[in-house]
């Protein structure tokens, strides 16, 4: 970023989940969504992603909508107005060894990298068995998520900025309790068994230090930011923000914490969140 730009401040900072917060699972993105995040915007807002997905995992019809930015793989990398200002990624030998792991409990894991997404065959067919439906454009029942390709040898990966996984048999947590005080492990929550589902990513980093990085590159403070999200990815920044919201669909402990819960998502849940924050009309 060129030091010497001049950065006009906007009135608030918002931050949005996706899954969940923008895109239904089993729906598109209600109308009133997509109005509401671009009338803010108009409305002198700057309104960006707060995701655990990749830029590569990111579905066009959610591009298409016009954000300011993201902070991505829930903090890994934060995106503002096109240039990247921050990455972190983590090293080869905790990815290696993670891999291992994986292996040895039965565990498919997938590898999010700038890029790309990475897994192995038969991680894509189980993870489209879980989900009843393709996961990827190679398959033939459609997209859900987009970016993610077959990759056998996984030891390949670079860049690797944080893995999602699942499995049949083995608990979130008891990968939690293996890598305790060394990465973070959380449960998922986008459609599958959440006790079988998860993100491991690197300790320290979350979406909340996202958020710090792009209120200080704006000249805001946390006062001026508004966080909202559905799942457990989303505690961090909900409770960080000047003001947290949790959808009405999202789980009970995100909820708890929320400054205020708004309705469900296929019920023009996300617009009513703008406009009880003055965001719109």
């Amino acid at each position: 970023m060129d030091d010497n730009k001049l950065v006009l401040k906007p009135k608030k900072v918002v931050f949005l989940d996706v899954d969940g917060t923008i895109a239904p699972f089993d729906a598109p993105i209600p109308q009133s969504a997509i109005q509401a995040i671009r009338m803010a915007r108009q409305n002198g807002n700057r309104v960006l992603l707060c995701t655990g997905r990749s830029r590569a995992e990111l579905q066009p019809q959610v591009m298409s909508i016009g954000f300011d930015g993201m902070v991505g793989a829930a903090g890994a990398f934060v995106d503002i107005d096109g240039t990247d200002v921050f990455f972190a990624k983590l090293r080869e030998e905790w990815v290696a060894e993670i891999i291992d792991y994986f292996d040895k409990h039965h565990i498919h894991g997938f590898f999010q990298c700038p890029a790309m997404t990475y897994a192995r065959q038969r991680s894509l067919d189980a993870f489209s068995a879980m989900l009843g439906m393709s996961v990827t454009s190679s398959q033939r029942d459609g997209v859900v998520i987009p970016g993610i390709v077959a990759k056998e040898n996984l030891y390949e990966c670079r860049d690797v900025t944080k893995i999602f996984f699942l499995s049949e048999t083995t608990l979130v947590e008891e990968v939690r309790k293996h890598f305790s005080g060394r990465f973070m492990v959380i449960n998922n929550t986008i459609g599958l068994p959440m006790d079988k589902s998860g993100e491991l990513s690197q300790l320290g980093i979350s979406k909340a230090t996202g958020i710090e990085i792009v209120l200080k590159h704006y000249g805001c403070d946390i006062a001026d930011s508004i966080a909202i999200g559905d799942g457990y990815n989303d505690l961090e920044m909900v409770e960080y923000a000047g003001t947290g919201i949790a959808m009405g669909n999202g789980v009970d402990s995100l909820k708890q914490i929320a400054d205020y819960v708004t309705t469900d998502i296929n019920d023009d849940g996300l617009y009513k969140a703008f406009r009880h924050v003055g965001l719109v009309d």
